[in-house]
C-alpha cells in the first residue's frame, strides 16, 4: 500500500511540475511530506514539502480564483494529522481541524467535514483539553458521524471509550451503531478480518492507555506486546506518540516492581525515540521524554538529586506549556519515586495529593478515585492543598 501510494504521489508531483502546479497539486504534495517523514525519517524534509503545499493553497486564496475547498481543506487535514503532529501542539492542530470542519460543513462537503471533526477532538482528547468540554455534546457528536458512516464511528469509538474510561462517565454510544459491535473487541475482530490494520493498531494503543489509567499495568503491557518501535504504525503518528510514551512508562515501572531485564530494555528503546523527537519540538515532546528520562533513571538506581531534577524539569515544561494532564501525571509518577523510597511518605503523599487537584482540574476523575484508594488519601488534606495551590496561583508563584 505504502509502494503505491508513494508511486502514486510521485507521479501526481512529476505531472504538476511538467503541466503548471494547481490547486489539487496541494493534495500530492501534503502526501510526499508525509511520506518524507515516514518512510526516510526526514522530518525536516517533510516540512518543507509541507510548505510547499501551504504555499500552493495560499497562493490560490490570494489570487481570488475559485477555490476546490475540498482539495484545499483534504490536504489540510493530511498536513494537520500527519506532518504537524511532529513539531505542532495537539490543541493547535485541534482549532484548525474545527476550523475546517465549520468551512466544509457550510458548503455540505460533509465527508470533509466528518473527518475535521474526527480529528479535531481526538486531538483535542489526546492533547489535554478540559474533559468537561470533550465530554460535552459527545453523544450528539457521535451521532452525527455515525449518520454519516458508521466506518467512521467505529474509528471513533476508541476515543469516546477512552474519554469514559478517564471520566467515569458512561453513554452508550453501542446503540448508534449496527447491531454487530457491541463493544471494541467486536471493532477489533472486524477490523482484523477485513485487514484493516490501522483501525487495529489504533484499538491496542487505545486498551494500553485504559489500562494504564485504570492502574492495570500488566494489563497495559500485555496489549503492548507484540509492539516495538520497529513496528509503529506510523500511519497514525498521534497513536505511534501515545504507544511509544506509555509502553515506555509500563515498561520502566514494571522493571522496578517485578523486574526482568527485556523491561528496562524496552523502556530505554522508548526513551531514545522519544529524545529524537524531542530535538524536533521541545514543545510536543519535551514533558513526555523528561518523564521518560526521570523514570529511567530511578529504574537505574539514579542519585536522588538528578532523578527528582528530571520529574522536577518535567512538572515545570508541563506546567509552562499548560498541558494539565501532563502535569498531573508528572505529580504522579513523582510521589510514585518518592513512596518507594525510604523516608519519602511525606513527600510522597503531597505529590499524589497535588496530582489529584491536577487531575481533577482535567476532569480525570476516574484516576482521582484510582490514587485515593491506591494511597489512601484524605479528602481533606486533598482540599486543603488544593486552596493553597489557588492562593500560590494568585500569588503568581511557580508551582514545583
Amino acid at each position: 500500500e505504502t509502494s503505491l501510494l508513494a508511486l502514486l504521489t510521485c507521479e501526481s508531483i512529476k505531472y504538476s511540475l511538467q503541466h503548471g502546479v494547481c490547486l489539487e497539486s496541494a493534495t500530492a504534495f501534503a502526501l510526499y511530506a508525509k511520506l518524507k517523514i515516514r518512510c526516510e525519517g526526514d522530518y525536516s524534509g517533510g516540512k518543507r514539502w509541507a510548505d510547499t503545499s501551504r504555499a500552493i493553497i495560499r497562493n490560490y486564496e490570494a489570487s481570488k480564483k475559485v477555490v476546490d475547498l475540498a482539495s484545499a481543506i483534504r490536504a489540510q487535514n493530511i498536513l494537520y494529522c500527519l506532518v504537524d503532529v511532529w513539531s505542532t501542539p495537539e490543541r493547535e492542530i485541534a482549532r484548525k481541524c474545527l476550523e475546517r470542519y465549520n468551512e466544509a460543513k457550510k458548503v455540505g462537503l460533509v465527508d470533509d467535514a466528518m473527518t475535521s471533526l474526527m480529528l479535531g477532538w481526538s486531538f483535542l482528547l489526546y492533547g489535554g483539553e478540559k474533559l468537561s468540554l470533550v465530554s460535552q455534546s459527545s453523544i450528539s457528536r457521535f451521532q452525527e458521524i455515525a449518520k454519516h458512516s458508521q466506518f467512521y464511528a467505529k474509528w471513533e469509538l476508541c476515543d469516546y471509550i477512552y474519554l469514559m474510561e478517564l471520566t467515569g462517565k458512561h453513554e452508550d454510544y453501542f446503540s448508534e451503531l449496527d447491531g454487530s459491535v457491541c463493544s471494541l473487541d467486536d471493532v477489533q475482530a472486524e477490523a482484523e478480518s477485513n485487514k484493516i490494520h490501522t483501525l487495529t493498531y489504533r484499538i491496542k494503543v487505545t486498551n494500553i492507555l485504559r489500562a494504564y489509567w485504570k492502574g492495570d499495568y500488566l494489563g497495559a503491557e500485555e496489549s503492548g506486546s507484540s509492539n516495538s518501535m520497529s513496528n509503529l504504525d506510523n500511519t497514525s503518528p498521534l497513536f505511534s506518540i501515545l504507544h511509544c510514551f506509555f509502553l515506555g512508562l509500563v515498561s520502566f515501572r514494571l522493571y522496578r516492581t517485578l523486574g526482568n531485564d527485556e523491561r528496562l530494555s524496552k523502556g530505554r528503546e522508548m526513551l531514545i525515540q522519544m529524545e529524537k523527537w524531542a530535538n524536533i519540538s521541545k514543545a510536543v515532546f519535551g514533558t513526555k521524554y523528561l518523564l521518560l528520562k526521570a523514570e529511567h533513571a530511578a529504574s537505574i538506581g539514579g542519585k536522588r538529586d538528578i532523578v527528582k531534577k528530571y520529574y522536577s524539569d518535567a512538572i515545570r515544561t508541563a506546567q509552562d506549556q499548560g498541558n494539565i494532564h501532563e502535569l498531573a501525571l508528572a505529580h504522579e509518577l513523582l510521589g510514585n519515586y518518592y513512596h518507594a523510597t525510604e523516608g519519602s511518605a511525606h513527600d510522597s503523599s503531597n505529590c499524589f495529593e497535588r496530582a489529584c487537584v491536577f487531575y481533577k482540574q482535567w476532569g480525570a476523575t476516574a484516576v482521582v478515585e484510582r490514587i485515593f484508594h491506591e494511597h489512601s488519601l484524605d479528602i481533606a488534606s486533598v482540599t486543603n492543598v488544593e486552596l493553597q495551590m489557588g492562593k500560590s496561583k494568585r500569588l503568581g508563584e511557580h508551582e514545583d
